[in-house]
This record gives structure tokens, sequence and C-alpha cells, in this order.
């Protein structure tokens, strides 16, 4: 899996928030100034009305927040996010909150 700008999320602080959006291929964090469906990358890109193939989310307060995708299942999230966790960089976001569509994963 691939892991972009974890620094964003490895150095926020209490009450910073910030944005990503990912697939089973890849995670990209990004600032909140930023909208999920300007963040293109190859193989990775996230469109209004389920037409990307990524799923997009939000974080904060070691809490994870992501949106709903008629593509992707809870079981299907709940993988993905799975190996998110088990990248090293990434590793501590296995004891966040994990939410998916308002429910906890």
């Amino acid at each position: 899996m691939q892991i972009i700008n974890p620094q964003l999320i490895q150095q926020a602080q209490p009450g910073q928030t910030g944005k990503f959006i990912f697939n089973d291929s890849a995670l990209v964090f990004f600032p909140t100034s930023q909208q999920h469906n300007s963040i293109k990358l190859e193989g990775l890109n996230y469109e209004d009305d389920y037409r990307g193939n990524a799923l997009a989310g939000t974080f904060g307060n070691k809490r994870i927040d992501i949106r709903f995708h008629r593509d992707f299942s809870d079981e299907h999230v709940r993988t993905i996010w799975g190996r998110v966790c088990a990248e090293k960089e990434v590793a501590f976001l296995q004891h966040w909150e994990v939410f998916y569509q308002g429910r906890r994963l």
C-alpha cells in the first residue's frame, strides 16, 4: 500500500483536522483547504456521485470518518483499513476510532 503525505496525520495536533482519499492500492493525506475531488493520482481518484475509485475521509482527535461509497462494503473498507494500519508509518492508526458512514468499523 502506498502512503502519501503521512506526516500530515503523524504531526497532527489535538483539534487539528485533515482529509484523505484511499482505495486498495494507495492512501493520500491532504489539508482541509483542499477538496477530496481535487486530488488526482494515477489509480486513485475520488469523484462526487460515486464515480471515482476511492473513498473519502477526514481525520482529527484520534478519529477517522470515512464517507459512504456504494462500491465499498463495510467488510471491504475494514479490510483495506487493516492494510493501512499494517503500514509502519501509520501503524498508530490502529488505536484510533474508525467510522464508515457513521457506523463504527
